[in-house]
Parts: C-alpha cells; sequence; structure tokens
C-alpha cells in the first residue's frame, strides 16, 4: 500500500513540479486532435444531413448535368422533366433551380425554384391552402429563425423584392435552411430561360430494375446522368476533399504530438537521472520505471484526449454556424460514437509512441549513477 502510494505521489509530485511543460505537452494533444475531430465531423455531418433528408424525402435517383456533382452548378432543360415522368416506372419527377444568394441584410441562403404547380409551393393563409404567386416566396423554418424572418417581410434578392407569405418545414435541413419561390421567378431572378439545376425522381415502387431507368434517363441526352444519392455521396469532390484532408491533418498532427511528447518527456528524464538513478539503487525494477514515465506520459494525453474532443466538438460548432450565416448552408452536427472511439486510440497511439524513448533512456539508467551524485 506504501508502495503504492510512493509510486503515485511521485506521479503527481513531477506533475505539478513541471505543470507549465506538461500543460504544454497536454495542450498540444489537445490542439492535434481538435483539426482532426474538426474536419471528420464536418464531412461526415455534410453526409448525414444528406442521408436524412433525402431519405425523409423518399426520393430515389438523381438526375443533373452529365459531369457535374454540385446541384448548383447543374444545369439541365426544363422539358427534361416532363420527359424523366414518361418513363415506365417513374412515379413522378420534380425539377429544382437552385443558387446561392445574398438576402438584402447581408444573410446567405440557397433559393429553390420550383414549379408552379408543385405542392411544396402550397401555404396556409388563414385556414385555406393557397398556391405562391409571382413576387411571392416561402422561408424555411431554419432560415426564419435564424434570420428572423417573419411572415409579411419583404426580402430583397439580388435586387428584386419579394414578399415572404409563409414558412415550411420538410425534415431537409438544406432544404429548411433555403426559401422556395416560382420556377419562373427563379428564372428571372437569375436571367436564365428554360433551365433547371436538378431532378429529384421518385420511382413507383421499391424493387424495380433502377439500372434499366438509369439508363432509360441517360439516353434521353448526351448532357443528362442520373445517380442514387449513394453514388452523389460517394463522388462528391468536396466530401472527398475534407476526408482526405482530415487525414492528413490528423496523420501530421498525431506526428508532431509525439514528437512534442517525446521531445518534453526526454527533458523530465533527463532532469530526473539523480532520483532515477537513487530509486534503482534502492530497488526499483526497470518495469517499474518504465511504468513510472508510461503512466505521467498517459495522464498527460488523457487529458489531452479530453480537451482534444472539447475544443473538436467547439471547433465543428463554429464551423457549422459560419456556414449557416456566412454561406447559408445549413447541416446538421454528426459524430458517431465511433469517430469518438479512434480519437481515443488516436491519444493512446500518441502517449504509447511518444513515451518510447524517454522510457528506454530512463530504464538505461545504471545504479552507479547514484553515487556520481553523492
Amino acid at each position: 500500500m506504501l508502495k503504492g502510494m510512493d509510486f503515485f505521489g511521485l506521479i503527481v509530485k513531477d506533475l505539478y513540479a513541471r505543470r507549465i511543460r506538461y500543460g504544454f505537452a497536454l495542450f498540444a494533444v489537445g490542439v492535434a486532435l481538435m483539426g482532426a475531430i474538426t474536419l471528420i465531423g464536418f464531412s461526415e455531418s455534410i453526409k448525414q444531413t444528406v442521408e436524412s433528408g433525402l431519405s425523409a424525402g423518399q426520393v430515389d435517383l438523381l438526375a443533373l448535368q452529365a459531369r457535374k456533382i454540385d446541384p448548383i452548378t447543374s444545369r439541365l432543360p426544363q422539358k427534361s422533366i416532363q420527359e424523366i415522368r414518361n418513363i415506365p416506372g417513374v412515379l413522378s419527377a420534380e425539377g429544382y433551380l437552385n443558387d446561392m444568394i445574398t438576402l438584402g441584410n447581408g444573410q446567405a441562403a440557397i433559393v429553390f425554384g420550383l414549379a408552379a404547380d408543385n405542392k411544396k409551393l402550397q401555404y396556409s393563409d388563414q385556414s385555406r391552402q393557397k398556391a405562391l404567386q409571382p413576387e411571392e416566396v416561402l422561408v424555411g423554418w431554419a432560415l426564419a429563425k435564424l434570420a428572423a424572418i417573419r411572415q409579411g417581410d419583404i426580402l430583397e434578392i439580388n435586387f428584386r423584392n419579394y414578399r415572404v407569405v409563409g414558412n415550411y418545414r420538410t425534415n431537409n435541413l438544406i432544404h429548411d435552411g433555403g426559401i422556395y419561390m416560382r420556377l419562373d421567378d427563379m428564372q428571372k431572378l437569375l436571367n436564365i430561360r428554360d433551365q433547371i439545376s436538378f431532378i429529384f425522381v421518385y420511382l413507383e415502387k421499391k424493387g424495380l430494375d433502377t439500372d434499366t431507368i438509369v439508363r432509360s434517363i441517360e439516353s434521353i441526352s448526351p448532357g443528362i446522368r442520373a445517380l442514387s444519392f449513394s453514388q452523389l455521396l460517394g463522388e462528391s469532390q468536396y466530401l472527398i476533399f475534407f476526408r482526405s484532408l482530415s487525414q492528413i491533418v490528423l496523420l501530421t498532427s498525431v506526428l508532431l504530438a509525439i514528437l512534442i511528447i517525446s521531445m518534453i518527456m526526454l527533458m523530465a528524464v533527463n532532469e530526473r537521472i539523480k532520483d532515477i538513478a537513487i530509486k534503482r539503487a534502492v530497488g526499483w525494477s526497470r518495469y517499474r520505471i518504465a511504468a513510472l514515465i508510461l503512466t505521467e506520459t498517459g495522464i498527460i494525453t488523457f487529458c489531452g484526449t479530453l480537451l482534444g474532443l472539447l475544443l473538436g466538438w467547439a471547433g465543428l460548432s463554429f464551423v457549422i454556424d459560419s456556414l449557416r450565416q456566412d454561406v447559408g448552408f445549413f447541416i446538421e452536427s454528426s459524430l458517431a460514437f465511433r469517430h469518438f472511439i479512434w480519437i481515443g486510440f488516436g491519444g493512446i497511439a500518441i502517449g504509447l509512441v511518444g513515451s518510447t524513448i524517454p522510457i528506454y533512456y530512463a530504464t538505461q539508467v545504471h545504479v552507479s549513477k547514484a553515487l556520481k551524485y553523492e
């Protein structure tokens, strides 16, 4: 019992004596993991938001311009909507024209143009269902809440004024953070004719030969491509970029954290050569010396990992809030339990690898060193 108290007492004493230096090491671990958490969380948040939104809308396929993955930059002929509706097995098709705009108050938002007869453009007014009229818009609940937009307000969009007649909720946060207007109004706003951005395709029933329907859609024009949303997410240049960047940041940060931990612990060992030699002289084994250094390193990296999780979560929240304010892109924060597990393993790896050289150096201290300091 006394030996155990002596062992952990030495750890506490050393951690306190070198608290500033060890605090820097702890911070290095936290920052290393923060960057990885933020980037991994951001890419996963985009993926989860798109998946949950599309599953809520029960969309089966997306048709957009060939060689385009970003629906905002895609352009298709408006007549493609009806041509897709005529394909056997297709229940319905909805065309959208969308663009990123900035409102008169500086708030960014995505505007969606839909066909005038689309049911999504209907709203309740004094218990009556009404259809959206020219120069009227519906505002998603998330955007309305963020920008304090109320029914009856006038929104300035690209130097044109539109009256807000109501709000909508779709359970697709990207849409709920945007604005719905009539397709003809949107085409005038962007100064384009007879064009849309993409088409949501709904199939008659599950289990159809989707590949045949995809080929039929793509046969309409060489400029049209149809794909499932799992394909869209898998090919998204943004997600691929952020995933690759997060891996590079994680690897670089971990290596830097290992280097900092190793250097600081090596300095600590070098300063304690006398103490280590004396402990060896009074019967401490090499394994006990190694356990002492490893435990101290483990405490530092454990605290650093917790700090990294907190900083990473705060960083992710900041990025998502900035996207909503500055870009008008609404996504849900999403970090799965497996991500925290991997980050935990990352912290353990930093501690184990970073302590390797200091442990080796400490265990090579010979008993004769104790006599040198007498």
